[in-house]
């Protein structure tokens, strides 16, 4: 990467603070950096959503730790009741618990601009 950013006039990063100070350290003092920040995706669910498809999800938050972009970091879900939200939560924090153990060496975080907050 150091190869191609020295004959670059500009490199276009995407990602958090860390990610584009790691770009902007190697790259020399006259190339342009482009940073598009990091990104927050979101996921779309139905109050009865079945059990594969919220599994999905949660292996796909806990595969990524949620640093991809296209990482879910939110869920949506399509209702107006806030007694089915807490329900689908329950169901996939279940989920979500069980996928985590497949991948003992990531803890469940939730980042913000405050710090890290396990679970």
């Amino acid at each position: 990467m150091q190869s191609l950013g020295k004959l670059a006039y500009a490199i276009v990063v995407w990602g958090g603070d860390e990610a584009i100070r790691a770009v902007r350290e190697m790259a020399d003092p006259g190339t342009r950096i482009i940073s598009w920040g990091h990104k927050l995706s979101f996921a779309y669910a139905v109050h009865n959503a079945n059990e594969e498809e919220l599994r999905k999800l949660a292996g796909h938050i806990c595969e990524t730790n949620q640093l991809l972009c296209s990482s879910c970091q939110g869920i949506f879900v399509d209702t107006e009741d806030m007694a089915v939200v807490r329900a689908l939560g329950k169901r996939f924090l279940a989920l979500l618990e069980e996928e985590s153990l497949k991948y003992p060496e990531l803890s469940l975080e939730i980042r913000g601009k405050s710090g890290d907050c396990s679970l």
